[in-house]
């Protein structure tokens, strides 16, 4: 097994091209050196700070820009899936919450549908409003990054 303390890129690119299977490069040099050599520093080419900061561009288009057509379908599911989380989760949740705070279910379902509301609403706007990080992903506290 290869020890981790001594795996540099040189190292990590003559295994890779030995054995380019994950399956056979945990079981030649164990499960945690198979995800090290499968880091990015020991891939040509990729980059995950790349790969973050275009992933989190496009949730942002998916979730704050109404106009992003190929986002429309996934946004109209996303909807249902909340208004049906809503009916069929709201009455479970306020049941857990009646219990501890000793009020009547009917009592409360109100104002944690409320609740609830304003919270995705609140966050969404924020989240939307607040200037996109363009930051690469290493730099904002990775610690795989060299």
């Amino acid at each position: 097994m290869l020890p981790i303390e001594s795996l540099d890129v040189a190292t990590a690119r003559s295994v890779i091209a030995a054995d380019p299977e994950i399956g056979g490069l945990a079981a030649s040099h164990g499960t945690e050196t198979a995800g090290l050599l499968l880091d990015r520093r020991a891939l040509d080419g990729f980059s995950l700070g790349q790969y973050w900061n275009e992933l989190v561009r496009q949730f942002r288009r998916l979730i704050c820009d109404p106009d992003a057509r190929e986002y429309a379908s996934v946004r109209e599911k996303a909807m249902k899936a909340y208004h049906t989380g809503q009916v069929l989760g709201l009455p479970a949740l306020c049941a857990a919450i009646a219990v501890h705070v000793r009020l009547d279910v009917a009592l409360i379902t109100p104002f944690v549908a409320l609740l609830i509301d304003a919270t995705a609403k609140v966050g969404v706007e924020a989240w939307c409003k607040s200037p996109p990080d363009q930051r690469p992903h290493d730099q904002q506290g990775d610690p795989g990054a060299a």
